[in-house]
């Protein structure tokens, strides 16, 4: 893409704003004084590609087109693309080049690319951002030092929800505005319970999974308000299902905003409860319920 079709992305984006904060935005002016490669951290929904696309339409260098890479999807066909002698990407002057997903990259893979990147002098001729999650427990990609100590890197990492608390009501407000303009509603705000616990709430997901919960409550609303008993049944489903990702099978699941909490607490159940060959004693604890509460649900 080329500055200004991301200008325009980044323009008709409606929630830079809340991410993209002043202090960032200075932040996002030192790195622009110079030349050297970004490693870009941060939990997921913190906002990783808005950054890394501020980071290039307000450089005044490096800023002809902005190349991403998929560098857990590189295969044999995308290195002949990149490493084309004709007009491969890598070859060119002035761009920038965003490394998406770099802590899934195969240990083959990264010495390859880094071996590339050192013998052309890439990273001389033009910008790179190197994306990788940090998780909440603090665990960052194992090449993250190569990059630090071969490639006279800078890093970046972005804040999470979490340690933004004291503008966390701020936020919630902006997003409604924006989740209201999205899907052509007029909801007021919420009620005062609702914004507590909403606030109160820990957001692992950060501004995606906030913009998919406010979502959800705006179609759901049947009143100008966010009501405190829609926040607490959407929060439910939030808490169980991050219950089942964090434990060791995982899995993945997807949202029906049409069925009921019992629905969707159910449909959980049965997967806990095959994951564990029908044993509800196991399922029960797993699920940090009882046995008689897991029978009820089953039985209901």
């Amino acid at each position: 893409e080329d500055k200004s079709e991301v200008e325009q992305k980044l323009n008709n984006n409606l929630y830079k704003n809340p991410i993209i904060t002043d202090d960032i935005n200075d932040k996002i002016k030192q790195i622009n004084s110079n030349n050297s490669p970004i490693i870009l951290l941060g939990e997921i929904g913190t906002g990783k590609d808005i950054f890394a696309q501020s980071v290039f339409t307000s450089q005044n260098n490096n800023n002809n087109t902005m190349v991403t890479i998929n560098s857990n999807l590189l295969n044999d066909t995308m290195w002949k693309h990149l490493l084309n002698t004709s007009n491969g990407p890598l070859l060119e002057v002035g761009n920038t080049f965003q490394f998406n997903h770099f802590d899934k990259i195969s240990n083959e893979n990264f010495e390859k690319l880094i071996t590339i990147i050192e013998s052309t002098n890439l990273h001389v001729s033009n910008r790179l951002i190197f994306i990788c999650e940090k998780t909440s427990e603090g665990i960052t990609s194992e090449f993250y030092k190569e990059l630090m100590n071969r490639m006279n890197s800078i890093s970046f990492l972005l804040p999470t929800l979490r340690e933004r608390k004291n503008e966390i009501s701020a936020i919630l407000t902006m997003f409604l505005n924006k989740v209201n303009i999205e899907n052509n509603t007029d909801i007021i705000g919420y009620e005062p319970n609702a914004l507590a616990t909403l606030s109160q709430y820990n957001w692992p997901g950060n501004f995606k999974q906030l913009k998919q919960v406010l979502t959800e409550l705006v179609c759901l609303s049947k009143s100008l308000y966010i009501t405190s008993n829609n926040v607490n049944n959407i929060l439910g489903k939030q808490t169980i299902v991050e219950n089942i990702s964090s434990s060791e099978a995982g899995m993945n699941i997807s949202f029906n905003s049409s069925k009921t909490l019992h629905e969707f607490n159910l449909d959980l159940i049965k997967l806990v409860l095959d994951q564990h060959n029908g044993n509800q004693t196991l399922t029960a604890d797993q699920l940090g319920i009882s046995r008689t509460t897991l029978w009820r649900y089953l039985n209901k």
